[in-house]
């Protein structure tokens, strides 16, 4: 609720200091990450003319070593990796890995579950990673005290006010122990992680037909999964549920938590069950959509390039239950009629996916 001039957003300038010697002197009252800079030296307000005498800029870095490089013989592909990595290490910034940093510098779980990958093979910076995570669950799944106070509507509310980034928050979490193995950083999480999944639990469905299906309301939550509105996401988000409960567990087996590991396999089996019975085509070997308002003009059910995505880089397609065979999903993701992604972010998960399924050349052009 704060006013929008306190918003990491805002690019409000202000005079640092009252002494005289300072008084015409003014900066940004964020940190700001720039190409260009326009400045309008005129108030609209009063009409009164400026003189702008001089333009200064302090530099902030990250203090972190290149870990990690890339050199082959296409330079521009080299000039590329370099180029995202210099990228990664300008959003890694005051102690978190913030998204767009030109933009609304703030973090987000999607891009953080991405960047912490990229982070893990470029500098090896596993403090950022860490401190981000925990920022994010905090005000929210009892982040503030490890307990939920069933009252409080924050504890109840999705991190980042997304639905599908409370179950990014929990794969990072298993992500995070995957490239650093922090148990001290686990065990200090593993209530809030707990909280999220139990809370996340009761808002499933318990039908037979769509057993364990996580519910949303679309009217009432933000529903995200990519910056696309012509594509089917409820599919996408079971399939994120499922890659959420499968890392929970593989988080609990690490905390040698076995009865909760166990309850949450059997849920993700019981949910990877009813996909398969409910969003498989056998015809043309793809994950389609569930709901009848995701249904094209001829009635059937539209193909989902972001669930077929999401289900070979979680692994969902191999754990459904039965032999899947990805032929048909890597023919379709090299279609150009199903509609594409529609962010960098959920294109670098796609190129991931296309790697996984051998389609290299595929994956970089």
């Amino acid at each position: 609720n704060l006013p929008p001039e306190e918003y990491e957003q805002s690019m409000e300038l202000v005079q640092p200091s009252t002494d005289d010697d300072e008084n015409d002197k003014w900066s940004s009252k964020h940190i700001l990450a720039f190409r260009y800079v326009y400045i309008i030296s005129s108030s609209s307000s009063t009409k009164q003319q400026h003189t702008i005498k001089n333009v200064s800029c302090h530099t902030f870095f990250h203090p972190v070593q290149y870990h990690g490089a890339f050199s082959c013989s296409d330079t521009l592909l080299t000039q590329i990796w370099m180029n995202s990595a210099y990228t990664l290490r300008l959003c890694m910034h005051q102690h978190f890995i913030l998204d767009g940093i030109k933009r609304d510098r703030l973090p987000w779980t999607g891009d953080i579950a991405l960047s912490l990958m990229v982070n893990a093979y470029c500098f090896k910076d596993k403090d950022v990673v860490r401190k981000s995570l925990v920022a994010l669950c905090r005000g929210t799944f009892g982040g503030n005290g490890g307990v939920v106070d069933s009252e409080n509507r924050n504890d109840l509310d999705d991190i980042n006010g997304i639905v599908d980034y409370s179950l990014w928050w929990i794969i990072a979490e298993d992500l995070y122990q995957l490239y650093f193995s922090d148990m001290g950083h686990l065990t200090r999480q593993w209530v809030r992680i707990k909280n999220a999944m139990e809370i996340l639990i009761q808002r499933c469905d318990d039908d037979d037909e769509n057993d364990g299906m996580l519910l949303v309301d679309l009217d009432k939550q933000w529903l995200f999964i990519d910056w696309s509105d012509d594509v089917q996401k409820i599919v996408s988000l079971q399939i994120l549920w499922w890659w959420a409960q499968v890392s929970g567990a593989a988080l609990a087996d690490r905390m040698k938590d076995s009865d909760t590991a166990k309850l949450w396999r059997s849920n993700a089996n019981s949910l990877a069950q009813a996909l398969y019975l409910n969003a498989w085509d056998d015809d043309l070997g793809v994950w389609r959509g569930l709901l009848e308002d995701n249904k094209g003009n001829d009635g059937t059910m539209k193909i989902s390039r972001h669930a077929n995505v999401l289900a070979i880089i979680s692994g969902f397609t191999k754990s459904s239950g039965t032999t899947l065979s990805t032929t048909g999903i890597k023919t379709m993701l090299l279609r150009k009629d199903i509609p594409p992604v529609g962010t960098p972010y959920m294109k670098a998960f796609e190129c991931m996916a296309l790697c996984r399924l051998g389609e290299t050349k595929e994956s970089i052009c």
